[in-house]
Parts: structure tokens; sequence; C-alpha cells
């Protein structure tokens, strides 16, 4: 990998998404409550993305929205259009506040191997991107 990208601000995120991936992983496991294993879906995408655009030196949006933050990683690599789906899909379990009377409750048990399909889809995307540049 060339000087030209920031690896450590990088792995700093990566780590990070991996810890939510990690607890998505275990509360689905154990048959956790859907709409925060799909919230925690939702912030593996965000912080790889924003992982992924700090890795090419580009300050992202401080949004929550993972496909807007995908455009901007398809305007460096427009192989990240393969994402559009997962983060369209995605993007519905952002929990703005995490207080009771803010939390969705219309996200069914269904949902839960989806999210963590597009979650994992994004995630070894991203990963595989980073391993060639």
């Amino acid at each position: 990998m060339t000087p030209d990208y920031d690896v450590t601000t990088f792995e700093t995120w990566r780590l990070k998404a991996e810890e939510d991936f990690t607890a998505a992983s275990i509360l689905a496991e154990h048959g956790g409550p859907a709409a925060t294993i799909c919230f925690l879906c939702q912030q593996v995408a965000e912080k790889y993305l924003k992982g992924y655009l700090l890795l090419r030196r580009q300050s992202p949006k401080r949004i929550h929205h993972v496909d807007v933050l995908l455009e901007d990683c398809i305007a460096f690599d427009d192989s990240f259009q393969l994402l559009v789906d997962d983060a369209v899909f995605l993007k519905r379990y952002y929990i703005e506040s995490r207080y009771p009377d803010d939390l969705a409750e219309d996200v069914r048990p269904e949902e839960v191997a989806a999210a963590m399909a597009a979650a994992s889809h994004l995630r070894d995307f991203v990963l595989a991107q980073v391993r060639m540049l």
C-alpha cells in the first residue's frame, strides 16, 4: 500500500466496526432484539465506509446515511456501486436517539438475517478493496 493512504486511521475505524459486527453476531445468535441488531449492522456499514474514505484521505460527511457515504466511496472506486442495495437496505436501521420513545418497533426478527448479510457483504467488500490498494 502506498504512503498516500492513512492505514492507521482506517484500522481504528475497522476495529470499531468489528466490535459492532461481533455484538450484532452474538445478539443474533441468541435471539436478541431485532432493532438493536439491525442498528448495529447499519453502524458496521457506516464505520467501514467512513473508514474507507479516511483511508483515502477524504474527510467523510458527518452524517449517518450510508447510501450518501457510499456515493463518496464510488467517486474513488466505481466497483463500490455493487454495494448500493446493501446501503439502501441498511440505512433504514439508523436510530437517531436510543431512548425508548425513539426506538423502532417495526423491525421484525425476520429482518435480522438480511441485515447481517448486508453488513457482512459490505464489510467483506471494503476489506477486499483495501487489500488491493
